[in-house]
């Protein structure tokens, strides 16, 4: 078996080899329009850096009060529960912010509270859960809790440039929606119910950070975007269609009928076009780190991410020519095929993390947002980084590595089994559990 492997073996890659001789031409000019717009890109988007120290002024508890806090009449503070302490001190804070009884809303339990704030509120709403308040004078364990109708934000995110630009700036979503403000004045209020001295002054500033343009915040994001958009148009045109072609004129049964090696005109398929494929990211990634785009992620690093991509989408390309026996709908349905997991990557949900493990798109995406906040924290990606969550909500370096080696032996297998009991006109169809057999 050997013996006549190895023969067989050199004639279908010069099969193939053949064909990209007699194409060479639309051929060559795939790949110089795929390096010729990610170079574009890559030095539209370079732009000198203007470094600029700026002072911001502090906030005083005065400033909070009146720029930073909601001033209108629809703008309530619900709390709970009622109780002659929760009142004492509920009256010392809207005295201190200097708003109209009518603001305040009294309830018994925090669930009516929330409920009735979600559905009747329409402008910049609080709510006040008393957790615990102790009695005047005995220095007991104060407990609340505060939420808000306007923000959406969870206090278990790093805010180091995690979902914000790498940029300077005056406040923060804590100032601006008037938290901080609230949760500062109901401490306050709840010394002076104590009898506590309050006669101290609060500054609020923000974290100084470096200054990087907006474009540079995303710029490896958007680089490895675009050359994953590119690289699928590439795919589908001198992958999808010159595979499904050979169907469609009958040469993959004529080879079944002929040898049992047929699987040898696939895999030297997959072969040479996998070595174009990485040579041709390679260049552009080499193109990429000149112009200083991949930030200070070492280049071995996302030079696997993007093999890994390259494999992973090839095996998904195989896949999907199982549905097609034509190559018009090869090109219409293939584009489809391809273009449909950047959609799931629009949405945070459910129907994300499934996305991550079954296509190799979303998972390529993750792993270039999880080296993009480690641009912009101006961090190096070591080896130990590989298994570092580098912020809330996100994956680790090593398993999006490790998903997409799945998804190419799972895309194979796939491929494999669907061929067989889905052979396309003229070839020989198996049962549905001929592996049992």
């Amino acid at each position: 078996m050997a013996c006549s492997c190895s023969p067989l073996f050199f004639v279908f890659l010069r099969k193939n080899l053949l064909y990209l001789r007699c194409n060479f031409l639309p051929l060559f000019w795939i790949c110089f329009g795929f390096c010729g717009v990610l170079t574009a890109y890559l030095h539209w988007s370079t732009k000198p850096g203007q470094l600029q120290m700026e002072e911001f002024e502090p906030k005083n508890e005065m400033a909070l009060k009146e720029s930073y806090f909601p001033g209108n009449e629809q703008d309530y503070i619900y709390y709970a529960p009622a109780s002659s302490n929760v009142e004492a001190i509920v009256d010392l804070l809207r005295m201190d912010l200097g708003i109209i009884p009518d603001r305040l809303r009294a309830y018994n339990n925090s669930f009516e509270m929330q409920l009735d704030m979600e559905q009747q509120c329409r402008a910049n709403c609080f709510a006040i859960n008393f957790d615990q308040m102790p009695n005047q004078g005995s220095g007991g364990k104060f407990r609340y809790s505060l939420s808000s109708n306007q923000m959406r934000i969870s206090p278990r995110k790093r805010y180091v440039n995690d979902e914000e630009i790498n940029h300077q700036k005056d406040d923060d979503d804590y100032i601006r929606a008037g938290f901080l403000t609230l949760q500062h004045i109901l401490d306050k209020q709840y010394m002076k119910y104590q009898g506590l001295r309050t006669n101290y002054e609060i500054l609020v500033s923000s974290m100084p950070n470096l200054e990087v343009i907006s474009m540079d915040s995303h710029r490896l994001t958007y680089f490895g975007t675009l050359c994953s958009i590119l690289f699928n148009v590439v795919l589908l045109s001198t992958f999808v269609v010159p595979f499904v072609e050979e169907k469609q004129n009958g040469l993959k049964e004529f080879l079944n009928l002929v040898t049992p090696m047929s699987f040898l005109n696939g895999l030297t398929f997959f072969l040479i076009r996998l070595v174009c494929y990485a040579a041709l990211v390679l260049i552009i990634l080499v193109v990429a780190y000149l112009y200083k785009a991949l930030g200070l992620i070492c280049f071995a690093y996302v030079a696997v991410l993007f093999l890994l991509y390259i494999v992973s989408t090839m095996s998904y390309a195989y896949l999907i020519s199982v549905c097609f026996h034509s190559v018009f709908y090869a090109k219409i349905g293939g584009l489809v095929m391809l273009i449909i997991p950047y959609v799931f990557s629009f949405v945070r949900s459910w129907a994300t993390s499934l996305a991550f493990v079954f296509f190799s798109t979303n998972a390529f995406l993750e792993g270039l947002d999880i080296f993009q906040t480690f641009s912009n924290k101006h961090r190096e990606f070591g080896a130990a980084d590989l298994f570092r969550e580098i912020k809330y909500d996100s994956s680790r370096m090593f398993w999006v590595y490790a998903v997409l080696v799945f998804q190419s032996l799972l895309y194979a297998l796939l491929y494999n089994y669907l061929g067989c009991v889905f052979p396309g006109p003229g070839g020989l169809k198996r049962p549905i559990f001929f592996f049992l057999d």
